[in-house]
Formats: C-alpha cells, structure tokens, sequence
C-alpha cells in the first residue's frame, strides 16, 4: 500500500470520475497502470507544481503519467473543437488551429457519436444541472444528443431553458 497524499481523489470523487473516463483504445496493449494512481499523480503534480521527474517513487512513472497528461490535454481541445463548430455552424475545414487538426476532431465527434459517449455525456450533464435547479432539459425531441448537450453547456446558469 502506498503513501496517502492530500491530492488523493476521496472514494466518492473517485465514483463521479471514472465513469467519464475514456475506455483504453481497441486493439492496444492492456493497461498496466490504474487510472486512478494516474489522476492522483497528475493531481499531486499540479497541486504541489514539482517537476515531472521528481514525481514520488510510489506514483507511476513520470513518463506514464506525462502521456496520460498529454492525452487528457487533447481530450479538451476536442470537445472545445467539437462545440465551436456546433456552436458556429462553420465547416469542420474553417476550424481554427487551436483545436488541433480540423479531421483529428471530425473523427473523434463520429467516433463518440457512434459508442453513446454524446449520450452519457449529455445525461450527466442534465442530471447534475436539474439536481441543483439550475435548468430543465430543452422542449422537443428534434435536437440531436449532441445539440441537446452545446445548449446545456453553453446555458448561463440560472437561466432556464425552453420556458
């Protein structure tokens, strides 16, 4: 057993996080680290600021935790891509660079769009806003899963949408 540090995700926190984690990519080499060992690493890097190589010895190794890091970082560049361009309208060849290769996001909005990821995303989304009173889920069945979820994201909270 290692070493408890402050930056430790409780149990509880744990639970609301993991799930919204991404599966390991199909085809690749089975996970030999714990995704949560990870987050703790990356938590303790950020809280603490000490270099990548002066992670403690009881973490995972800098270098593991560093490519977790980096995939993470592409993860929101991707959703923020996808957003703009629902939220724009514009065509996926106008994105701007900020969000990476124009095709990289297109494929990664099909690819979510296939395996339900819109649609858990969307369902935790709501679930957690309607908890708190911060907003109901827009009137009509037209919008699709992934529209539904840029209008519940892009909502002030407080205000209430579709009456």
């Amino acid at each position: 057993m290692r070493r408890r540090y402050d930056t430790d995700l409780t149990d509880d926190q744990w639970a609301l996080l993991a799930p919204l984690l991404p599966d390991p990519e199909p085809g690749g080499c089975p996970r030999s680290v714990a995704l949560r060992e990870v987050t703790s690493a990356i938590l303790y890097l950020l809280r603490t600021g000490c270099p990548w190589r002066h992670l403690p010895h009881d973490l995972p190794p800098w270098g593991t935790v560093w490519s977790y890091f980096r995939q993470g970082r592409d993860h929101r560049q991707i959703p923020n891509g996808i957003l703009w361009k629902l939220r724009t309208g514009a065509p996926w060849r106008d994105m701007p660079d900020r969000f990476g290769p124009w095709r990289a996001v297109y494929a990664r909005f099909v690819r979510w769009q296939r395996d339900g990821t819109w649609d858990r995303v969307l369902v935790s989304v709501q679930t957690k806003a309607d908890a708190v009173g911060e907003m109901v889920p827009p009137l009509g069945s037209d919008c699709s899963p992934w529209e539904l979820m840029t209008i519940t994201l892009a909502t002030v909270p407080g205000k209430r949408i579709g009456g």
